[in-house]
């Protein structure tokens, strides 16, 4: 067994540190809610760039199906559907979360990503500037 000082032990499990730290930077371009930090939800540019794609191709399969001018209930139907498929995933895992896998992880951030992109996108188009 070596005693370098160096060399540090894995820590227990799937968690493996990344070295060196990679640096991250978010940025929050859009706040929904009260300015106090505990009653609003902030956006950084990648939710608001996913926002503004989902509104993109709605409007895009809107015009391709004819059904312009495009319509908010269209992207609230897919809010709704957004959130039902996070429900879906949250109950089945929820019941035994040590046995929850990266993968699993990974896809309910996944869905949880689409759920804050689709409220954010029919934020922005009740505004007015996604259109």
């Amino acid at each position: 067994m070596s005693t370098d000082s160096n060399i540090r032990p894995e820590p227990p499990g799937d968690l493996i540190r990344i070295e060196p730290p990679e640096q991250l930077i978010e940025l929050h371009t859009l706040r929904l809610g009260e300015t106090g930090r505990d009653r609003c939800v902030t956006f950084t540019a990648a939710d608001e760039a996913r926002a503004r794609a989902l509104i993109a191709d709605t409007e895009h399969d809107c015009l391709k199906k004819g059904e312009m001018p495009f319509r908010l209930t269209v992207l609230r139907a897919q809010r709704v559907a957004t959130a039902t498929s996070l429900i879906r995933m949250l109950s089945g895992t929820v019941t035994f979360p040590s046995a929850l896998h990266p993968m699993e992880v990974s896809e309910l951030q996944q869905k949880w990503q689409a759920f804050l992109a689709t409220v954010l996108a029919e934020k922005i188009a009740d505004n007015g500037e996604g259109q």
